[in-house]
């Protein structure tokens, strides 16, 4: 009977210690799965040559570079910073060799450089880009807008598409003041990216 119950009790023991381990295994594959949305792609391109034409095709076609800004346009930015209480917020074009702003709203700079961009990052994925303290991301650590004005930390941004679908650019917040990627919600600024690619489907943006 004694053989029998210690061989029921190691029985119990291994099968605990599985249990365990299922259950570690688990919470790192979650946690790595929350950090996924704060990886993101890298920035050095790896896109094909025939993607990016038709990418920028279709910015062109927009005729939407070196516009005025738009109100339409500035509304829904304005309301991505305030709903995230962010000091600057920017609806970006991907142009061949720079990050041009169609609207800003708070402390931003007009054109960026493409390389040094967050946004060109953004729009080769399908979904948010989210860094909680860029200052520690060697995806940007390094960039002008990082080490220096606006000294940006946080960053969200979501792709935004042309009428045809091609990702052209980007709708961002973004703050000197680092944030835990695993506490934003990037379903708002999905739905407002939704709303700028609703307004460019309305009319061709006039210079």
């Amino acid at each position: 009977m004694t053989v029998v119950l210690w061989n029921l009790l190691a029985v119990l023991g291994a099968v605990a210690v599985v249990a365990v381990v299922i259950v570690v295994v688990v919470r790192v594959s979650r946690a790595r799965a929350g950090d996924g949305r704060s990886v993101g792609p890298r920035p050095a391109s790896d896109e094909p040559v025939e993607a990016e034409r038709r990418r920028q095709k279709a910015v062109d076609d927009l005729r939407i570079l070196d516009t005025l800004p738009e109100e339409r346009f500035d509304r829904i930015v304005t309301m991505a910073r305030q709903l995230y209480g962010t000091e600057s917020a920017v609806f970006s074009i991907i142009d061949r060799d720079r990050e041009w702003h169609k609207s800003r709203s708070g402390n931003t700079v007009e054109v960026a450089e493409r390389t040094a961009s967050f946004c060109s990052v953004t729009i080769r994925g399908k979904d948010a880009l989210v860094v909680g303290d860029a200052s520690k991301d060697d995806r940007f650590s390094s960039t002008p807008g990082v080490v220096g004005d606006p000294n940006l930390r946080f960053y969200a941004g979501f792709p935004v598409k042309a009428p045809g679908g091609e990702q052209i650019g980007a709708l961002c917040v973004y703050d000197p003041s680092p944030r835990d990627p695993q506490n934003v919600d990037d379903s708002m600024l999905r739905q407002l990216a939704h709303l700028l690619e609703a307004e460019l489907r309305v009319a061709p943006t006039r210079r």
